[in-house]
Order: C-alpha cells, then structure tokens, then sequence
C-alpha cells in the first residue's frame, strides 16, 4: 500500500492499478481529492517490489491484500479498481466485508465478471502478438517498440493478464455495499453495455457513469474521472 496523498479527512480511497500498472497511475487523481487519504495498491513485480514475483492469480493476490487494508486503514473507505484492479477489487471487498467492508466500490474500465471472455489467453501471445493486442486496447506503442522496455514490461503484463483470464466467474455472494462502474465510451474491451451487468455484483445500489474515452481513462480523461470519483466520495 502507497500513500499519495495524506489528509485529516476521515475517508480513505484503495485504489487497484490496471495490468502493469504502478500507485503512480492514481497521482493525478490523488492530487485533484481534497480531505481524503488515497492509497495505492502495489502488487510483487511492479514499482518497487519489481524483484518480486508477481502473482497470477485473484486467489493468490487477495488474501495479502485484504490483510493489508484491513492494517492500514483506520475508518470507512472506499475501493477503487481500474480493469484488471476491478476484478481484483470486487473479490477484494468480498473478503473485507465480513469484517469491515468498505462505504462503495469504484469499478473502471473492467466488463462485468459475467460478461468476460472465456478461454481468453492473451498472457500466451508471442511477444509481437501481445503487443499488437495491447496497443489495440490504447496502450502506448512507443515504450513497447523498444527492445530493454518490452523485455522488462511482457513477463509483468503476461502475469497480470494471467490474473483476468484465470479469474473464477462462478456465482459469489453480492457485495453489501453500493457499486459505481465508470466506462469509456469508445474503450475496446469494457464497453458501457458491458460494465451494466456488475449491477449483478452489487446488493447496496448501482449506477454507472459514461465517459468520453477509451480504456486508459486514468490517462485520457483525467479530469473526469475526477470528477466521477469524487461525485461518489461527497456521496459518503
């Protein structure tokens, strides 16, 4: 867990990076939320812990997580996960909510557990092949045409994809709390239509929130992703 941002509010923000995505991603968001503490998860094999290895599955990430959280944080607070951090995000509140779960969860740019694609192996591509894919999703193709970035980035982004692909779609009991899920209106891989079935997911309330971008909002629309978030935290 990496502060970046430090208040005496009394609301914590969680936040879960997207596949290969560092507590730096959440920076814009954290500076534009006044009186609220922000955190940022950092899985092994990213950031800091890049002498890690990284983990491959929901299962394996959750448990340590939900320690983590349940450590740290002092007082009510609210997830936020950006697509891969949404799959690990709603299993994540599934396992504090027996003993403290969170006000709401945020989910971003993540299709609905029961709308992913089966038999999806995009961690198997050849390298080329796995870049071409991520670069038809919005990621930068520059830093990926460079021989050292692909090689240290592929293995880390290949055990995140790991992590969706493998994900268990069986039913699960409903979140207690209420669930927000934003979508890029011309994102790829998590089209609006397909964030409405997380009301699925949610026993506490559902709303979504449509947003002019693709899948990497956290990049392209900064300001209204702000503006989503924090239109749910003054709701806490």
């Amino acid at each position: 867990m990496v502060p970046l941002a430090r208040s005496s509010g009394a609301l914590t923000l969680v936040c879960v990076p997207y596949a290969g995505g560092r507590p730096g991603v959440f920076v814009p968001l954290a500076r534009g939320l006044d009186g609220v503490d922000v955190l940022a998860v950092q899985l092994p094999g990213h950031g800091a812990r890049l002498r890690e290895k990284p983990l491959t599955s929901v299962a394996a990430i959750v448990p340590g997580l939900a320690a983590a959280v349940a450590e740290q944080v002092r007082g009510p607070y609210i997830v936020l996960g950006h697509s891969m951090g949404g799959l690990v995000g709603v299993e994540l509140v599934r396992a504090l909510q027996e003993e403290r779960g969170p006000e709401h969860f945020i989910v971003s740019a993540c299709r609905a557990p029961s709308e992913l694609e089966q038999g999806q192996n995009w961690y198997r591509l050849p390298d080329d092949d796995l870049v071409a894919a991520l670069v038809s999703l919005g990621a930068d193709p520059v830093p990926l045409a460079i021989q050292e970035l692909r090689d240290f980035a592929l293995p880390v982004l290949r055990a995140d994809l790991e992590v969706v692909e493998s994900f268990d779609c069986g039913v699960r009991p409903k979140l207690r709390c209420p669930v927000t899920a934003i979508s890029g209106t011309e994102d790829p891989d998590a089209m609006p239509e397909l964030m409405l079935d997380w009301e699925r997911e949610a026993g506490g309330g559902f709303r979504t929130k449509a947003i002019s971008g693709g899948h990497f909002l956290l990049e392209e629309r900064p300001a209204e992703m702000l503006h989503a978030v924090r239109d749910v935290l003054d709701g806490c």
